[in-house]
């Protein structure tokens, strides 16, 4: 089954972006009044979330049950994205990929699709890099999967070595202490200057 980072807008009407994770769009589309319920059976047929992700700081609460229900690490970023830097991310993403964004829902859960991609970028390609000098047979697609849960690579690709058939471990949420926090957000305050 394919890793995805899904992108959601939760509302009257709710966006979907789902992304691979090497970033190629899957699917980007729009429902009114979708349940929970729909959203995951939406999601679970066409793969499984490895990151939900929010456009927002804190994430609402149907993203954390729905980060919860698939068992995905809830990406949320450190400042919530405002209204134009969320249309310059999907444009630019969408421009790309040739994809036609049809409303401000599904422009809101591409750019936070996108987000959560860039963010997770750097240790998603080195784990590709990482996987093509190795001949093992494991799928890269569980070991970033791992990676993303807070995996090494190595542990990741021993952990599935010594797997019969890998099954996400579950999300320990644990504090992030202030100190990191702080960080966190300076270093999202610089890259916006």
């Amino acid at each position: 089954m394919r890793r995805l980072i899904v992108g959601v807008d939760p509302g009257v009407t709710v966006g979907l972006a789902i992304l691979s994770l090497d970033g190629e769009p899957i699917l980007v589309e729009s429902k009114r009044d979708w349940s929970l319920s729909e959203l995951v059976k939406r999601i679970s047929e066409i793969g499984e979330p490895t990151l939900i992700a929010s456009d927002v700081s804190p994430a609402s609460e149907i993203l954390k049950n729905l980060s919860h229900k698939l068992n995905a690490v809830l990406f949320v970023p450190s400042i919530s994205l405002g209204a134009d830097e969320k249309r310059h991310i999907a444009r630019d993403y969408a421009d790309f990929y040739e994809l036609k964004l049809r409303n401000a829902h599904e422009v809101d859960a591409l750019a936070a699709a996108v987000k959560a991609y860039r963010h997770y970028e750097k240790k998603l390609r080195h784990v590709e890099a990482r996987m093509k000098r190795i001949s093992i047979k494991v799928s890269a697609d569980d070991v970033k999967d791992l990676v993303v849960r807070g995996y090494s690579t190595k542990q990741a690709v021993q952990f599935l070595q010594s797997a019969d058939k890998y099954k996400p471990p579950p999300i320990i949420r644990r504090p992030i202490p202030k100190e990191e926090k702080m960080k966190s957000l300076i270093e999202e305050l610089q890259n916006r200057l």
